[in-house]
């Protein structure tokens, strides 16, 4: 039997829980993904209060890095990610030692890889994202491969605790506001209103820095495009001409 839930994290614990209790589950998919017409696929309807009591069970049995192993995982792009860490729960209940200094397992493995690599592009972001004001908010706009706006928001909104801000992942049209008392994740945002031809003291400032900080005899330009990707260049004002 396939399992098939919403893609959130709430709704991978669900499943997990149906998973636990049905037996027969082979793989977890998120409803985006194409339907095995092989086997018969049930539609997980996520339960907040199940996930809440799985997470808690999952934390006190296999402890806190596991919970961030699964969390950072369900948050990739991958679309086997779902069976990924099924399989990764079905190793954690049947072996005899600790499944958090278990990595090259043929189930441990791939969740181990997902969770480094969204951990990985959370750090990397943190130095790249560029924000810029408009309408005394801050707006910054990114193009992430995996789904880490909510890693980042949590982030920021200690860092500018102060300040009103808008965190956008282009690509799935989310964004991540911040009032200055508490944040959330939209989907389906309009871009529309937020994009805008007028240069700011943010965009100004990163300009000048970047050209006050450059050794011009050292510049190195196939260095810069090996450890910053031609698709972040277009959101960072350094690079703009």
């Amino acid at each position: 039997m396939n399992l098939i839930y919403d893609g959130s994290y709430q709704g991978l614990l669900t499943s997990l829980y149906t998973a636990t209790k049905k037996k027969n589950v082979s793989n977890i998919y998120t409803s985006t993904y194409q339907r095995d017409i092989f086997n018969k696929n049930k539609k997980i309807v996520t339960d907040c209060i199940i996930a809440k009591k799985m997470n808690n069970y999952l934390k006190e049995k296999y402890g806190q890095k596991f919970i961030k192993d699964i969390y950072y995982a369900n948050l990739s792009n991958s679309d086997k990610k779902g069976t990924y860490i099924l399989n990764f729960y079905n190793l954690a209940r049947k072996t005899k030692f600790d499944i958090n200094t278990i990595y090259s397992h043929p189930d441990a493995l791939p969740v181990n890889e997902l969770s480094y690599k969204v951990g990985f592009e959370k750090h990397r972001f943190l130095g790249l994202l560029r924000f810029s004001e408009l309408n005394n908010i801050l707006v910054a706009k990114y193009e992430p491969d995996n789904n880490i706006t909510e890693l980042l928001m949590a982030h920021f909104a200690d860092r500018l605790a102060s300040f009103k801000f808008i965190l956008i992942d282009v690509n799935r049209k989310l964004a991540g506001i911040y009032n200055q008392s508490e944040w959330v994740v939209k989907s389906d945002f309009n871009l529309s209103h937020i994009y805008t031809n007028q240069t700011d003291e943010f965009e100004t400032m990163w300009k000048n820095y970047f050209q006050v900080a450059t050794i011009k005899s050292r510049v190195n330009h196939k260095l810069q495009r090996q450890y910053l990707p031609k698709r972040y260049l277009k959101y960072l004002p350094e690079f703009k001409s």
